[in-house]
Protein backbone atom coordinates (compact mmCIF):
# COMPACT_ATOMS: atom_id res chain seq x y z
CA UNK A 1 0.00 0.00 0.00
CA UNK A 2 1.19 3.00 -0.64
CA UNK A 3 2.27 5.20 2.58
CA UNK A 4 1.16 8.63 1.26
CA UNK A 5 -2.79 8.03 0.23
CA UNK A 6 -5.08 6.65 -2.28
CA UNK A 7 -3.94 3.61 -4.11
CA UNK A 8 -4.54 3.75 -8.24
CA UNK A 9 -7.48 2.69 -9.32
CA UNK A 10 -6.73 -0.44 -11.13
CA UNK A 11 -7.93 0.11 -14.18
CA UNK A 12 -10.44 3.51 -14.48
CA UNK A 13 -8.13 6.23 -12.90
CA UNK A 14 -9.62 8.58 -12.19
CA UNK A 15 -11.02 12.24 -13.22
CA UNK A 16 -9.66 15.19 -11.05
CA UNK A 17 -11.91 18.59 -10.97
CA UNK A 18 -10.26 21.27 -9.82
CA UNK A 19 -13.01 24.08 -8.41
CA UNK A 20 -11.31 27.78 -8.14
CA UNK A 21 -13.52 30.98 -5.94
CA UNK A 22 -15.31 31.01 -9.55
CA UNK A 23 -17.76 28.15 -9.00
CA UNK A 24 -18.86 29.82 -5.75
CA UNK A 25 -19.78 33.26 -6.62
CA UNK A 26 -22.94 32.69 -7.45
CA UNK A 27 -23.77 31.12 -4.50
CA UNK A 28 -22.31 34.73 -2.94
CA UNK A 29 -18.81 34.07 -2.42
CA UNK A 30 -16.72 37.16 -3.25
CA UNK A 31 -13.67 36.34 -5.15
CA UNK A 32 -10.29 37.16 -3.74
CA UNK A 33 -9.65 40.66 -5.75
CA UNK A 34 -13.23 41.59 -5.01
CA UNK A 35 -13.39 40.59 -1.09
CA UNK A 36 -12.84 44.32 0.33
CA UNK A 37 -15.22 45.92 -1.49
CA UNK A 38 -17.61 42.96 -0.53
CA UNK A 39 -16.60 43.39 3.38
CA UNK A 40 -16.89 47.25 3.60
CA UNK A 41 -20.74 47.12 3.84
CA UNK A 42 -21.08 44.48 6.46
CA UNK A 43 -21.06 45.10 9.97
CA UNK A 44 -21.22 42.17 12.65
CA UNK A 45 -23.34 42.10 15.85
CA UNK A 46 -21.35 40.32 17.05
CA UNK A 47 -18.69 42.22 19.27
CA UNK A 48 -15.20 39.41 18.68
CA UNK A 49 -16.25 39.51 15.05
CA UNK A 50 -16.36 43.11 15.03
CA UNK A 51 -13.46 43.99 16.88
CA UNK A 52 -11.69 41.43 13.50
CA UNK A 53 -13.23 43.59 11.03
CA UNK A 54 -11.96 46.19 12.46
CA UNK A 55 -8.15 45.27 12.74
CA UNK A 56 -8.54 44.05 8.78
CA UNK A 57 -9.51 47.52 7.71
CA UNK A 58 -7.05 49.07 10.23
CA UNK A 59 -3.98 46.77 8.92
CA UNK A 60 -5.51 47.43 5.25
CA UNK A 61 -4.76 51.12 5.57
CA UNK A 62 -1.34 50.52 7.57
CA UNK A 63 -0.27 48.91 3.85
CA UNK A 64 -1.38 51.07 2.03
CA UNK A 65 0.10 53.83 3.82
CA UNK A 66 3.91 51.55 2.74
CA UNK A 67 2.62 51.95 -0.56
CA UNK A 68 5.12 54.84 -1.15
CA UNK A 69 8.05 52.67 -1.10
CA UNK A 70 6.29 49.29 -2.30
CA UNK A 71 3.21 48.86 -4.59
CA UNK A 72 0.52 45.86 -4.07
CA UNK A 73 -3.04 45.58 -4.59
CA UNK A 74 -3.81 46.13 -0.85
CA UNK A 75 -7.49 45.54 -1.71
CA UNK A 76 -6.74 42.13 -2.80
CA UNK A 77 -7.34 39.57 0.90
CA UNK A 78 -4.76 37.45 -0.69
CA UNK A 79 -2.39 40.17 -0.84
CA UNK A 80 -3.34 41.23 2.88
CA UNK A 81 -3.61 38.04 4.35
CA UNK A 82 -0.65 37.40 3.30
CA UNK A 83 1.47 40.44 4.68
CA UNK A 84 -0.20 39.68 8.07
CA UNK A 85 1.08 36.03 8.20
CA UNK A 86 4.45 37.03 7.07
CA UNK A 87 4.48 39.65 10.14
CA UNK A 88 3.59 36.66 12.38
CA UNK A 89 6.39 34.02 11.20
CA UNK A 90 9.16 36.99 11.49
CA UNK A 91 7.83 37.98 15.20
CA UNK A 92 6.36 41.33 14.71
CA UNK A 93 4.67 43.02 17.81
CA UNK A 94 0.78 41.96 16.94
CA UNK A 95 1.59 40.30 13.88
CA UNK A 96 -0.26 36.73 14.84
CA UNK A 97 -3.52 38.56 16.54
CA UNK A 98 -3.26 40.16 13.38
CA UNK A 99 -3.11 37.28 11.03
CA UNK A 100 -5.84 35.37 13.26
CA UNK A 101 -7.89 38.31 12.96
CA UNK A 102 -8.34 38.30 9.35
CA UNK A 103 -8.58 34.65 8.95
CA UNK A 104 -11.63 35.32 11.52
CA UNK A 105 -12.87 37.90 8.89
CA UNK A 106 -12.23 34.84 6.09
CA UNK A 107 -14.18 32.67 8.09
CA UNK A 108 -17.31 34.82 8.35
CA UNK A 109 -17.89 36.01 4.59
CA UNK A 110 -17.27 32.23 3.25
CA UNK A 111 -18.97 30.64 5.80
CA UNK A 112 -22.49 32.36 4.79
CA UNK A 113 -25.21 30.96 3.25
CA UNK A 114 -25.67 30.85 -0.39
CA UNK A 115 -27.80 33.79 -1.71
CA UNK A 116 -28.81 32.43 -4.65
CA UNK A 117 -30.54 29.14 -4.84
CA UNK A 118 -31.54 29.05 -7.95
CA UNK A 119 -27.89 28.91 -9.14
CA UNK A 120 -27.65 25.47 -11.15
CA UNK A 121 -23.97 25.03 -11.37
CA UNK A 122 -23.03 23.53 -7.83
CA UNK A 123 -26.53 21.15 -8.14
CA UNK A 124 -26.17 20.14 -11.39
CA UNK A 125 -22.32 19.14 -11.04
CA UNK A 126 -23.63 17.06 -7.79
CA UNK A 127 -26.02 15.19 -9.93
CA UNK A 128 -23.77 14.02 -12.38
CA UNK A 129 -21.19 13.50 -9.06
CA UNK A 130 -23.46 10.66 -7.86
CA UNK A 131 -24.06 9.02 -11.00
CA UNK A 132 -20.15 8.83 -11.47
CA UNK A 133 -19.57 7.76 -8.23
CA UNK A 134 -22.39 4.92 -8.75
CA UNK A 135 -20.62 4.30 -12.17
CA UNK A 136 -17.84 3.64 -10.38
CA UNK A 137 -18.44 2.07 -7.20
CA UNK A 138 -21.25 -0.26 -8.13
CA UNK A 139 -21.30 -0.68 -11.88
CA UNK A 140 -16.95 -0.99 -11.23
CA UNK A 141 -16.85 1.49 -14.64
CA UNK A 142 -15.52 4.77 -15.92
CA UNK A 143 -13.14 7.54 -14.01
CA UNK A 144 -13.46 7.94 -9.81
CA UNK A 145 -14.39 11.38 -9.20
CA UNK A 146 -12.39 13.37 -7.14
CA UNK A 147 -12.81 17.12 -6.12
CA UNK A 148 -9.85 19.63 -5.09
CA UNK A 149 -10.73 23.26 -4.09
CA UNK A 150 -8.95 25.77 -3.28
CA UNK A 151 -12.46 27.10 -1.12
CA UNK A 152 -13.09 27.48 1.65
CA UNK A 153 -16.85 27.57 1.60
CA UNK A 154 -18.91 24.30 1.73
CA UNK A 155 -21.73 24.63 -0.53
CA UNK A 156 -20.38 21.86 -2.66
CA UNK A 157 -20.29 19.71 0.03
CA UNK A 158 -23.86 20.72 0.89
CA UNK A 159 -25.31 19.37 -2.15
CA UNK A 160 -23.32 16.49 -1.83
CA UNK A 161 -25.13 15.65 1.42
CA UNK A 162 -28.44 16.92 0.19
CA UNK A 163 -28.32 14.20 -2.35
CA UNK A 164 -27.70 11.74 0.27
CA UNK A 165 -24.03 11.04 -1.35
CA UNK A 166 -20.81 10.38 1.47
CA UNK A 167 -18.30 13.68 1.93
CA UNK A 168 -14.90 12.78 2.58
CA UNK A 169 -12.18 14.90 3.80
CA UNK A 170 -8.97 12.67 2.85
CA UNK A 171 -6.82 12.20 6.37
CA UNK A 172 -9.61 13.38 8.84
CA UNK A 173 -13.28 12.00 8.37
CA UNK A 174 -15.81 11.21 6.14
CA UNK A 175 -18.88 13.09 6.17
CA UNK A 176 -21.64 10.45 5.23
CA UNK A 177 -25.77 11.19 5.38
CA UNK A 178 -26.47 10.57 9.27
CA UNK A 179 -22.99 10.66 10.81
CA UNK A 180 -19.27 11.64 10.77
CA UNK A 181 -16.73 8.49 10.78
CA UNK A 182 -13.45 9.03 11.95
CA UNK A 183 -10.50 7.16 9.23
CA UNK A 184 -7.18 6.76 9.75
CA UNK A 185 -4.72 9.52 8.49
CA UNK A 186 -4.20 7.85 5.46
CA UNK A 187 -7.78 7.21 4.04
CA UNK A 188 -8.42 4.59 0.77
CA UNK A 189 -10.86 4.78 -1.36
CA UNK A 190 -13.42 1.42 -1.96
CA UNK A 191 -16.03 1.10 -3.90
CA UNK A 192 -18.09 -0.07 -1.11
CA UNK A 193 -17.74 3.51 0.30
CA UNK A 194 -18.87 5.61 -2.76
CA UNK A 195 -17.63 8.60 -1.26
CA UNK A 196 -16.72 11.67 -3.37
CA UNK A 197 -12.97 12.49 -2.04
CA UNK A 198 -13.20 16.83 -1.69
CA UNK A 199 -9.21 17.97 -1.05
CA UNK A 200 -9.69 21.45 0.37
CA UNK A 201 -6.16 22.68 -0.01
CA UNK A 202 -6.46 25.98 1.68
CA UNK A 203 -8.91 24.72 4.35
CA UNK A 204 -12.83 24.90 4.89
CA UNK A 205 -15.01 27.11 7.25
CA UNK A 206 -16.15 23.78 9.10
CA UNK A 207 -13.14 22.83 10.08
CA UNK A 208 -11.69 24.22 13.43
CA UNK A 209 -8.38 23.77 15.66
CA UNK A 210 -8.89 20.88 18.24
CA UNK A 211 -6.65 19.77 21.22
CA UNK A 212 -3.26 18.58 20.79
CA UNK A 213 -3.41 19.51 16.67
CA UNK A 214 -6.37 18.12 15.90
CA UNK A 215 -9.74 18.97 14.53
CA UNK A 216 -13.17 19.68 15.70
CA UNK A 217 -16.50 19.83 13.23
CA UNK A 218 -19.40 21.89 14.67
CA UNK A 219 -21.48 18.62 13.75
CA UNK A 220 -23.81 18.52 17.10
CA UNK A 221 -26.59 16.78 15.88
CA UNK A 222 -28.88 18.56 17.82
CA UNK A 223 -32.00 18.80 15.83
CA UNK A 224 -31.29 15.23 13.75
CA UNK A 225 -30.85 17.21 10.18
CA UNK A 226 -27.14 16.07 9.10
CA UNK A 227 -27.20 18.87 6.48
CA UNK A 228 -28.30 21.54 8.90
CA UNK A 229 -25.62 20.53 11.40
CA UNK A 230 -23.19 20.15 8.63
CA UNK A 231 -23.74 23.65 7.95
CA UNK A 232 -24.01 24.57 11.31
CA UNK A 233 -20.86 27.06 10.75
CA UNK A 234 -23.23 29.07 9.15
CA UNK A 235 -25.04 29.71 11.84
CA UNK A 236 -25.25 33.09 13.96
CA UNK A 237 -25.11 30.63 16.71
CA UNK A 238 -21.41 29.52 15.84
CA UNK A 239 -18.64 31.03 18.13
CA UNK A 240 -15.40 31.33 18.24
CA UNK A 241 -15.37 32.73 21.59
CA UNK A 242 -16.46 31.24 25.02
CA UNK A 243 -18.17 34.41 26.28
CA UNK A 244 -18.85 38.23 23.89
CA UNK A 245 -16.18 39.96 23.63
CA UNK A 246 -13.73 37.81 24.50
CA UNK A 247 -10.81 36.77 22.34
CA UNK A 248 -11.03 33.67 19.76
CA UNK A 249 -10.49 30.46 21.57
CA UNK A 250 -10.70 27.95 18.38
CA UNK A 251 -9.47 29.05 15.16
CA UNK A 252 -11.12 28.16 11.90
CA UNK A 253 -8.58 26.06 9.69
CA UNK A 254 -7.82 27.81 6.67
CA UNK A 255 -4.51 29.14 5.58
CA UNK A 256 -3.80 32.09 2.74
CA UNK A 257 -3.94 31.44 -0.38
CA UNK A 258 -0.08 31.75 -1.13
CA UNK A 259 2.85 32.70 1.36
CA UNK A 260 1.01 31.43 4.01
CA UNK A 261 1.35 28.08 3.09
CA UNK A 262 4.83 27.64 4.66
CA UNK A 263 3.13 27.56 7.79
CA UNK A 264 1.86 23.86 8.06
CA UNK A 265 -0.87 22.20 9.76
CA UNK A 266 -1.19 18.37 9.74
CA UNK A 267 -4.85 18.35 8.03
CA UNK A 268 -3.23 21.38 5.20
CA UNK A 269 -0.46 18.65 4.88
CA UNK A 270 -2.75 15.48 4.36
CA UNK A 271 -4.73 17.58 1.88
CA UNK A 272 -1.55 18.39 -0.02
CA UNK A 273 -0.74 14.93 -0.12
CA UNK A 274 -3.79 13.31 -1.49
CA UNK A 275 -4.23 16.03 -4.13
CA UNK A 276 -0.46 15.07 -5.74
CA UNK A 277 -1.87 11.40 -6.14
CA UNK A 278 -4.85 12.20 -6.73
CA UNK A 279 -3.14 14.07 -10.29
CA UNK A 280 -0.67 11.39 -10.22
CA UNK A 281 -3.86 8.44 -11.09
CA UNK A 282 -6.09 10.71 -12.99
CA UNK A 283 -7.14 10.19 -16.73
CA UNK A 284 -8.03 13.46 -16.60
CA UNK A 285 -7.85 16.51 -15.08
CA UNK A 286 -10.28 20.05 -15.49
CA UNK A 287 -9.71 22.94 -13.69
CA UNK A 288 -12.94 25.52 -13.40
CA UNK A 289 -13.17 28.55 -11.70
CA UNK A 290 -9.44 29.71 -10.85
CA UNK A 291 -7.07 31.98 -12.94
CA UNK A 292 -3.98 30.90 -11.87
CA UNK A 293 -3.47 34.29 -10.25
CA UNK A 294 -0.30 35.36 -10.55
CA UNK A 295 0.80 35.64 -7.12
CA UNK A 296 -0.17 32.29 -6.39
CA UNK A 297 2.34 29.55 -8.05
CA UNK A 298 1.68 26.82 -5.22
CA UNK A 299 -0.84 25.06 -7.67
CA UNK A 300 1.57 25.18 -10.43
CA UNK A 301 3.95 23.77 -8.14
CA UNK A 302 1.24 21.15 -7.21
CA UNK A 303 0.45 19.95 -10.57
CA UNK A 304 3.79 19.81 -11.31
CA UNK A 305 4.77 17.31 -8.16
CA UNK A 306 1.88 15.35 -9.12
CA UNK A 307 2.78 14.90 -12.89
CA UNK A 308 6.56 14.79 -12.24
CA UNK A 309 6.62 11.14 -12.05
CA UNK A 310 5.11 8.55 -14.00
CA UNK A 311 1.12 9.14 -14.53
CA UNK A 312 -1.79 8.40 -16.29
CA UNK A 313 -2.61 12.04 -17.56
CA UNK A 314 -4.33 12.01 -21.33
CA UNK A 315 -5.85 15.37 -21.02
CA UNK A 316 -6.18 18.67 -19.02
CA UNK A 317 -9.21 20.87 -19.79
CA UNK A 318 -8.96 24.84 -18.23
CA UNK A 319 -12.11 26.36 -18.73
CA UNK A 320 -11.83 30.15 -19.97
CA UNK A 321 -15.22 31.69 -19.26
CA UNK A 322 -13.65 35.20 -20.72
CA UNK A 323 -12.07 33.98 -23.79
CA UNK A 324 -9.39 35.55 -23.07
CA UNK A 325 -6.14 34.75 -25.22
CA UNK A 326 -3.75 36.54 -23.86
CA UNK A 327 -4.40 34.86 -20.39
CA UNK A 328 -5.09 31.33 -22.26
CA UNK A 329 -1.62 31.82 -23.80
CA UNK A 330 -0.04 32.15 -20.25
CA UNK A 331 -1.39 29.29 -18.90
CA UNK A 332 0.00 27.35 -21.83
CA UNK A 333 3.27 28.81 -21.14
CA UNK A 334 3.35 26.89 -18.24
CA UNK A 335 3.62 23.63 -19.66
CA UNK A 336 6.12 22.25 -21.78
CA UNK A 337 5.47 22.51 -25.31
CA UNK A 338 4.77 19.07 -26.51
CA UNK A 339 2.53 19.03 -23.15
CA UNK A 340 0.82 22.27 -24.09
CA UNK A 341 0.44 20.77 -27.88
CA UNK A 342 -0.61 17.72 -27.11
CA UNK A 343 -2.52 17.12 -23.49
CA UNK A 344 -3.66 21.04 -22.49
CA UNK A 345 -7.09 21.77 -24.24
CA UNK A 346 -8.91 25.09 -23.70
CA UNK A 347 -12.70 25.14 -22.72
CA UNK A 348 -14.45 28.13 -23.61
CA UNK A 349 -17.30 28.07 -21.46
CA UNK A 350 -18.38 28.18 -17.83
CA UNK A 351 -18.33 25.97 -14.67
CA UNK A 352 -22.40 26.22 -15.03
CA UNK A 353 -22.26 24.99 -18.78
CA UNK A 354 -19.95 22.66 -17.58
CA UNK A 355 -22.12 21.09 -14.86
CA UNK A 356 -25.22 21.25 -17.37
CA UNK A 357 -23.74 19.40 -20.15
CA UNK A 358 -22.28 16.75 -17.62
CA UNK A 359 -25.55 16.10 -16.27
CA UNK A 360 -27.21 15.41 -19.62
CA UNK A 361 -25.75 12.42 -19.12
CA UNK A 362 -26.66 11.63 -15.12
CA UNK A 363 -29.69 10.13 -15.96
CA UNK A 364 -28.42 6.53 -17.18
CA UNK A 365 -27.94 3.76 -15.08
CA UNK A 366 -24.83 3.08 -14.93
CA UNK A 367 -23.60 6.16 -16.59
CA UNK A 368 -21.47 5.75 -19.70
CA UNK A 369 -18.24 4.88 -18.94
CA UNK A 370 -17.23 8.00 -21.49
CA UNK A 371 -19.48 10.29 -20.49
CA UNK A 372 -16.92 12.87 -19.40
CA UNK A 373 -15.26 13.12 -22.75
CA UNK A 374 -18.95 13.19 -24.78
CA UNK A 375 -19.32 15.96 -22.53
CA UNK A 376 -16.18 17.87 -22.84
CA UNK A 377 -16.32 17.11 -26.19
CA UNK A 378 -19.60 18.49 -27.04
CA UNK A 379 -18.26 21.96 -24.73
CA UNK A 380 -15.82 22.39 -27.36
CA UNK A 381 -17.88 21.83 -31.03
CA UNK A 382 -20.45 24.25 -29.31
CA UNK A 383 -17.75 26.99 -29.23
CA UNK A 384 -15.85 25.92 -32.08
CA UNK A 385 -19.76 26.38 -33.91
CA UNK A 386 -19.75 29.85 -32.16
CA UNK A 387 -16.09 30.69 -33.39
CA UNK A 388 -17.22 29.79 -36.89
CA UNK A 389 -20.91 31.89 -37.01
CA UNK A 390 -19.13 35.14 -35.61
CA UNK A 391 -16.61 35.05 -38.38
CA UNK A 392 -16.93 37.93 -40.77
CA UNK A 393 -17.87 36.34 -44.25
CA UNK A 394 -16.47 37.39 -47.37
CA UNK A 395 -17.76 37.27 -50.69
CA UNK A 396 -15.78 34.65 -52.82
CA UNK A 397 -14.02 35.76 -56.21
CA UNK A 398 -16.30 33.57 -57.92
CA UNK A 399 -19.61 34.91 -56.20
CA UNK A 400 -18.41 38.39 -57.61
CA UNK A 401 -18.21 37.01 -60.91
CA UNK A 402 -21.65 35.49 -60.83
CA UNK A 403 -24.08 35.97 -58.28
CA UNK A 404 -26.14 33.16 -57.21
CA UNK A 405 -30.13 33.66 -57.59
CA UNK A 406 -32.05 32.27 -54.74
CA UNK A 407 -35.85 32.96 -56.43
CA UNK A 408 -37.70 36.18 -55.92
Amino acid sequence: MDEHGPLKDASTGTIVYVLGAGCSVRCGAPLMNGFMKFVRGRMPTDVTLKSAYDTLFSFRDECKRISSTFSSEWENIEDLYTQAHLSAIIGNPGGRRIANEIALVIWDVYRQPRIDESDLGYGNFTDYLRSAVRRWGVHRRGPRPVIVTTNYDVYLEAELLRRGLTVAYPGEATVAGDHVMRYPKQWTPTQEHQAIEVVKLHGSVNWFDGPRGGITWDMTRDDGNAVRCFLKCQSESCKVHAKPGAAATRMPVIIPPTLGKASLKPLICAQWRHAVHAFRNARRIVIAGYSFPETDVFMRRLLAEGLRQEHLLDKLDIVNPTRDETWWSRIRGFFAPPFAEQRTSELPTTFVKLSTELKKYATDDPMPPDAEERALKQLQEAEDIRRIGAMPVFPSAASQVMPVAFGR
